[in-house]
């Protein structure tokens, strides 16, 4: 039963490495085809699971570098600082890195059916219609194997961050594709359906940081009455 299970993951994963590669519509077609809830909800969760493991690795990164770069800039030393606050930072640190992987798992699968959602509530209301099942388990595919590679490149240094932020552009493409062979429509309707979302959410953030925005603008001296 556990060869089954995982070979099963195996498959799952084999199907977003052909998504990722080879993002036509066709290729969503073909995998669409062996959708299955089940399987989609476990290869999510250990994707998650393996790029909250990388993301882990980023982290302890950036945190290297910033206390470096902290220390060079306040000639700080590190016997001058209290023990029990260094004590209290890495046990801090440790329960970040021990329980990432597991929120990982858990913000994996509640962001596929977040993103299947919404992207399906949009299609619907642009009067496209489809398969949720069949969009959730493309979808999934997808984005478990974009996140464990966007993972794997946020670790190296600069080179993987600019190559990380590329290849986020280009799953507009794979995610386009998507749309298309799920609702059976053109290119230009797909893009309309994620980007429609897209552009609430940006609308919402905006309207949100208005008012701080026009508090912090009201706050400011005013050079022209000084």
């Amino acid at each position: 039963m556990t060869g089954s299970i995982f070979g099963r993951l195996r498959d799952f994963w084999n199907d977003g490495v052909q998504l990722v590669i080879h993002p036509g519509a066709a290729t969503f077609a073909s995998v669409a085809q062996r959708a299955d809830l089940p399987l989609a909800v476990a290869g999510s969760a250990a994707g998650g699971f393996v790029a909250g493991v990388l993301f882990d690795v980023f982290v302890l990164e950036v945190a290297a570098v910033v206390l470096a770069l902290a220390s060079t800039i306040s000639g700080l030393r590190m016997e001058s600082v209290d023990p029990a606050l260094v004590a209290a930072m890495v046990g801090v640190a440790l329960g970040w890195l021990v329980t990432m992987p597991f929120i990982s798992i858990f913000n994996s699968v509640v962001n596929l059916f977040i993103l299947a959602g919404c992207l399906y509530g949009s299609a619907y209301v642009m009067g496209a219609r489809g398969s949720f099942l069949s969009l959730t388990y493309t979808l999934g595919a997808l984005f478990t194997v974009a996140s464990v590679v966007s993972a794997i490149m946020l670790v190296i240094p600069v080179a993987g961050w600019v190559a990380a932020m590329v290849f986020g552009v280009y799953l507009s493409v794979p995610l386009t594709n998507c749309l298309r062979a799920v609702f059976g429509i053109s290119a230009g309707r797909a893009s309309l359906i994620w980007l429609a979302p897209m552009a609430a959410y940006l609308l919402l953030l905006l309207v949100m940081a208005l008012p701080a925005l026009v508090a912090s603008w009201a706050a400011a001296p005013n050079p022209g009455f000084l």
